[in-house]
């Protein structure tokens, strides 16, 4: 999660990130697959834009350790700019996926929500929940078509020890406000849960790899 520090250098910062950043990042170590997004309505302290990697790395420390030592050497080699400001970089372990009969579309837009839970003995009641309840809910809306859960080993005040990513071929804003729509009648079926304290939550659209 990150920003462009200089507003006026927006394109620049743009061009350094896809034209050297995710290559450099994706071509050595363990991530791949770099893909940008931009908030769709950003808030007073929220990131501009998100970059998500995939990694198969099962060792979460050894990996980052990995990545950190591999940012020095870009930095050294001038492959940074002055331009990004980080705002968290984190590495998350998948703890489930969910997807619908329309799981090919393409990924136009995100919903990224991350959460903690108000009585940590109670984490795998939420975490049950939204994997088993919440999830096939949004999936059965038809505004989102896929779904991603992990989990978060180091939680911090922006990013909760749960993280959510949901797809959706539809506009940002069109797919957050189905969901929001639909509240009231999850609450009605009795699918509503209290313990989670909301950390994040940003909808974003593609930014690249162009569709």
């Amino acid at each position: 999660m990150g920003n462009c520090k200089d507003p006026e250098r927006e394109e620049e910062y743009n061009r350094w990130y896809d034209e050297v950043h995710i290559p450099d990042a994706t071509s050595q170590g363990p991530l791949r697959n770099g893909v940008r997004f931009v908030n769709a309505e950003q808030e007073p302290g929220q990131p501009k834009y998100l970059a998500l990697y995939e990694t198969d790395a099962e060792d979460l420390v050894a990996a980052r350790s990995v990545v950190s030592e591999m940012a020095g050497r870009l930095r050294d080699a001038g492959r940074s700019t002055d331009l990004s400001e980080s705002l968290l970089t984190a590495m998350v372990k998948s703890i489930g996926s969910t997807s619908s009969a329309t799981a090919g579309k393409a990924v136009r837009s995100l919903l990224f929500v991350s959460l903690d839970c108000k009585d940590p003995d109670r984490e795998e009641e939420l975490s049950h929940w939204h994997g088993e309840v919440h999830q096939p809910d949004v999936l059965e809306s038809g505004f989102y078509h896929s779904a991603y859960r992990y989990e978060n080993p180091n939680p911090s005040d922006r990013l909760g020890k749960f993280v959510a990513i949901y797809e959706t071929d539809l506009d940002p804003q069109t797919a957050s406000a189905g969901t929001r729509s639909m509240w009231p009648k999850w609450n009605a079926m009795g699918h509503g849960n209290d313990l989670g304290i909301l950390r994040t939550r940003l909808i974003l659209h593609r930014l690249t790899p162009q569709l």
